[in-house]
């Protein structure tokens, strides 16, 4: 089981569209997760306010449709109730930094990677195959010593005990 985990906003942003090959996935790792005992970890303070410090929470007030009713609204509501969502420093040592910027071209994925640096699981719940598929996240990713993961496995490691 998973203690913690990041998650990239584009799972939940395909949970919430019927369009995207990984829908159904996605709204299974979404209820799945839901009902674990798994923290979210964001970098900073997280609120469904304006009172947002957290670039990942930003990034998910941006992107994902954070209305009632939606799925993704329906989960941070439920981990923020719960008590689920947990503060995680994105700071990371200088060699590690210098492997997530070579590894990882965006730098809209990079706060994730550091995040999931500094978490207990060490996993990165993501769909973004450009970015952890790429040539130099394949040459780089490995010093950075996490595991970036898709839905399906990460509702296996929710679900095993």
């Amino acid at each position: 089981m998973l203690s913690d985990v990041v998650v990239d906003a584009n799972v939940i942003g395909h949970a919430e569209n019927p369009g995207q090959a990984w829908f159904a996935f996605a709204v299974e790792f979404v209820e799945v997760f839901g009902a674990s005992e798994t923290e979210l970890c964001l970098d900073g303070y997280f609120s469904l306010d304006d009172d947002n410090t957290s670039l990942i929470g930003a990034e998910y007030r941006a992107t994902l449709s954070l209305v009632p009713g939606s799925l993704g609204m329906g989960l941070l509501s439920l981990l923020a109730a719960t008590g689920r969502i947990k503060s995680v420093e994105r700071a990371v040592p200088k060699s590690i930094a210098r492997r997530i910027l070579q590894g990882v071209n965006d730098s809209r994925d990079r706060k994730y990677v550091r995040v999931a640096f500094n978490s207990v699981s060490k996993r990165l719940v993501s769909h973004d195959d450009a970015a952890f598929t790429s040539e130099a996240w394949l040459r780089h990713g490995p010093y950075v010593d996490i595991g970036v993961i898709n839905c399906l496995d990460a509702q296996q490691l929710l679900c095993s005990a």
